[in-house]
């Protein structure tokens, strides 16, 4: 079990039906070769677990607790994991206007976003595979998607619609 007390995030790594120690998260199980199943307690209260289901060394990511357990995994010390989208996800609607200006009316029912890898002792240093998704509807004011990637990682094929990122990043 992992403790990030600036997040107040708690991550817990099972396979084999054991629960395993944390140089083993986001590391194929050297038993059986999958990866291990992650586990952490995000912004709602709720326990989400990401899993790899097909092997490929991605933990899928197919809903907005889901992308919000990958961004509490990474900013809690596990900055090398690697995600897929697997569907369009739709955090908050209606973020901006039709004139593409913030929807201050509607800021107040807004689930906030906090960036994957937010500072420099927690870069992101994996793949983030949007697999020709779309996410909506993020809410941050701090940056964006990302806050911190470290050179070699990679984001490629998303799309990020209907967001607004604040902060005074020039």
């Amino acid at each position: 079990v992992k403790q990030d007390d600036s997040t107040n995030h708690t991550a817990s790594y099972h396979c084999c039906g054991y629960q395993m120690i944390e140089a083993h998260s986001g590391n194929p199980c050297e038993d059986c070769g999958i990866f291990v199943d992650l586990t952490v307690t995000i912004d709602t209260g709720a326990s989400i677990t990401l899993r790899d289901t097909d092997g490929d060394g991605y933990y899928e990511i197919s809903n907005a607790d889901e992308l919000y357990a990958f961004a509490a995994l990474v900013n809690s010390g596990n900055t090398g994991i690697n995600g897929k989208l697997t569907a369009n996800i739709t955090i908050n609607e209606n973020v901006l206007t039709e004139n593409g200006t913030l929807n201050e009316d509607a800021v107040s029912s807004f689930r906030t976003w906090s960036p994957i890898g937010m500072s420099f002792d927690m870069s992101y240093t994996g793949i983030f595979d949007g697999n020709d998704k779309t996410i909506s509807g993020l809410y941050s004011t701090d940056c964006g998607l990302f806050h911190v990637i470290e050179k070699g990682s990679e984001v490629r094929d998303l799309g990020l619609i209907d967001s607004y990122f604040g902060g005074d990043w020039q």
